[in-house]
């Protein structure tokens, strides 16, 4: 059943993977023309940079967008909600290793592609190589179909409602972070400042099998609270 499932979504993948690679060829020929017509002397790893960031939001936003329509398809052929959300997630955890698997493999190539097309510059930044670790990539395997789930229910238990929330907090999160990140670092002392610094250090201390603990039991409780409202949800098409 789960091959049955992944091949039917298998012509969105194949539009997401060639999403990341499109991204990821605009991102490169920008540097390459940056490079060109600024006589720089250095470069930046963009090209993976733009396709992660790129893939990231296709891949919640696809996958929370066609949630609906999959669950009232499968509830309305006598699946259960259980077995949906089960063989869902599993077939999104695959294609999830398969798109870190293609960015991993165009980071790579970009890299090499960098030490030949530039070989007299220096590479001045490369923020993905820090984000190719283990620490980094399970977490991203178990937590992105979750929020992608928790999104999704979202969307069918509130319909409009969610829309309006989702965008909202999309078009005020940015400026209203980049407010408390000022305030931040030209209040050091504040009570914000000193709560948002004793987090850190616990975090820091907690170490990386804490966090991944902590992040597991995040997302452990959203698959909770998705499966409690998804198991009252009305089928609404069929």
């Amino acid at each position: 059943m789960i091959g049955k499932v992944w091949k039917m979504g298998l012509s969105g993948l194949l539009w997401t993977l060639a999403i990341i690679v499109g991204m990821w060829l605009f991102g490169m020929g920008m540097v390459a023309v940056l490079i060109l017509v600024l006589k720089q002397d250095s470069y930046m790893i963009i090209g993976s940079c733009i396709a992660i960031l790129v893939w990231f939001m296709v891949s919640i936003l696809a996958d929370s967008l066609t949630l609906e329509k999959q669950f009232s398809l499968a509830v309305g052929m006598g699946r259960t909600r259980k077995e949906f959300l089960v063989v869902r997630y599993i077939v999104q955890v695959i294609n999830t290793v398969i798109g870190i698997l293609v960015l991993i493999a165009v980071y790579r190539v970009e890299v090499i592609l960098g030490k030949v097309c530039y070989r007299n510059l220096v590479c001045e930044s490369d923020p993905v190589g820090a984000l190719i670790n283990i620490y980094m990539i399970l977490p991203i395997i178990f937590l992105l179909p979750i929020i992608s789930f928790f999104i999704g229910m979202l969307l069918i238990r509130f319909q409009k409602k969610a829309y309006w929330a989702i965008w909202f907090i999309c078009v005020i999160g940015a400026p209203f972070s980049k407010i408390i990140i000022e305030n931040l670092v030209k209040y050091p002392d504040s009570l914000l400042s000193r709560i948002v610094k004793g987090i850190g250090i616990i975090i820091q201390k907690i170490g990386e099998i804490g966090q991944m603990g902590i992040l597991c039991i995040i997302g452990l409780l959203l698959v909770l609270v998705t499966y409690l409202v998804l198991k009252k949800q009305e089928v609404t098409q069929f």
